[in-house]
């Protein structure tokens, strides 16, 4: 929900308000300041919690155990795969909007990441019959077709195609993202679960950063429709690897 206000607010500020620059950072520190005051209230959740301080508590603490490792490849994958479609879309959907479909507005390109993360947000709420296996390689699944209709709205220059691309994209990055995160949290051993889901997590926001940069460059020299298409065949082949993968660690 943050990301989806958060990006529709900045767009309509961007476009209709004045100093389209600086405005949509002043409404965010206001934002950041009332949930600040908020956390503050809020009570304590833990009942012993912990006292006093020491530089280990900051030492960061990431890794998988053997024994889990041949388990951990699918979900890190499916992770990494939902990021990127987010950050892909958060980064440079005005970029295409702009150059490909001819949209040069602030608020249309802010509404394109609403839509997306509401969708998300929307996916969680309704999909959670779904066992997390099952939603994670629906994700996966999904990853292909989202990408593969994303790469045709440019070629086609179809607003209305970019559209359905963003809402089906949006349901494969939560399926995705839910079902991995919580794969990880069963298979994690109890004693170690922080650092195995920091190992997730790292993959994750590897997903949210690498391929935006790699589709940034090759966009330099190619044009945006072929950096388009090598992040939509790189996502298809993590997507399909991890499936594989999935499949061949649980018939061990």
């Amino acid at each position: 929900l943050g990301l989806a206000f958060g990006s529709l607010i900045a767009g309509l500020l961007a476009q209709y308000a004045p100093w389209p620059l600086r405005l949509s950072f002043v409404v965010y520190l206001a934002a950041i300041a009332i949930v600040a005051g908020l956390i503050w209230r809020t009570e304590e959740t833990v009942a012993r919690p912990a006292r006093g301080f020491s530089a280990d508590l900051l030492r960061p603490r990431i890794g998988v155990p053997a024994d889990i490792r041949g388990k951990f490849v699918a979900p890190a994958v499916a992770g990494f795969g939902a990021m990127a479609l987010v950050g892909f879309f958060a980064a440079l959907a005005p970029s295409i909007l702009a150059q490909e479909l001819h949209q040069t507005s602030h608020a249309t390109a802010g509404a394109l990441v609403f839509e997306l993360a509401i969708v998300c947000a929307a996916t969680v709420q309704v999909t959670h019959g779904l066992s997390s296996r099952t939603a994670m390689l629906w994700g996966l699944g999904l990853a292909v077709p989202s990408v593969a209709l994303m790469v045709a709205s440019q070629m086609l220059a179809s607003m209305a195609v970019m559209i359905g691309a963003t809402a089906l994209c949006g349901i494969s990055a939560a399926l995705g993202y839910r079902g991995s995160l919580e794969v990880i949290n069963k298979i994690a051993p109890e004693d170690r679960r922080a650092e195995v889901t920091s190992s997730y997590f790292v993959c994750c926001f590897a997903g949210n950063a690498l391929p935006v940069i790699g589709v940034g460059i090759i966009s330099a020299y190619a044009g945006m429709p072929s950096a388009s298409a090598t992040f939509a065949a790189m996502l298809s082949l993590f997507a399909v690897g991890a499936i594989l993968f999935d499949i061949k660690s649980t018939h061990r």
